[in-house]
C-alpha cells in the first residue's frame, strides 16, 4: 500500500483527515471521477484559510491519501477513521470533516448505499449517531 503522508503539525493532521474523509466517501462506490477530484481540490483550497498550509503542502497530502486509497481502500479507510476519531474533540476540525463528508456525497448528485454506509462509519468515528452526518 502507498503510505499516507505523515503529519507533523495539527494543521497537517486536519488536512490528512479531510482528504481521507472525502476519499473514503467518494471511492466507496468503487469509482473516483474527475469531478470528484476537482471537488476535493476546491475543498482543500477552502481549508487552506484556517490551516495556514500552502496549496503545495495540501496537494502533497491529498495525493498521498489518494494513492493510499487506490492501493488498498479498506486499509486507507481504517487509517482515515483513526485520524478522524483523534480529531473529534477539535471543533474546527470536526466541522471541516463533516462539511467535507457532505460535500463528497453531493459531488455526483446521488447517494449510493456505499456512500451512506461511509457517512455512518464517519459519524461513528466523530461520536455522532447514525444518520447525523
Amino acid at each position: 500500500m502507498s503510505e499516507f503522508y505523515k503529519p507533523g503539525s495539527e494543521a497537517e493532521q486536519i488536512v490528512c483527515a479531510i482528504s481521507g474523509t472525502f476519499l473514503l466517501v467518494t471511492i466507496s462506490d468503487g469509482r473516483f471521477e474527475k469531478s470528484e477530484e476537482i471537488r476535493l481540490r476546491r475543498g482543500l483550497i477552502d481549508t487552506a484559510k484556517f490551516t495556514g498550509l500552502s496549496a503545495t503542502e495540501m496537494d502533497t497530502i491529498a495525493l498521498s491519501a489518494q494513492a493510499a486509497f487506490e492501493a488498498d481502500y479498506d486499509k486507507a479507510s481504517a487509517h482515515t477513521l483513526k485520524q478522524v476519531a483523534a480529531l473529534k474533540a477539535h471543533a474546527l476540525a470536526r466541522r471541516a470533516i463533516t462539511d467535507t463528508a457532505r460535500r463528497a456525497v453531493v459531488t455526483d448528485k446521488t447517494v449510493t448505499p456505499q456512500e451512506e454506509n461511509a457517512l455512518n462509519v464517519l459519524a461513528h468515528a466523530l461520536g455522532l449517531k447514525e444518520g447525523e452526518l
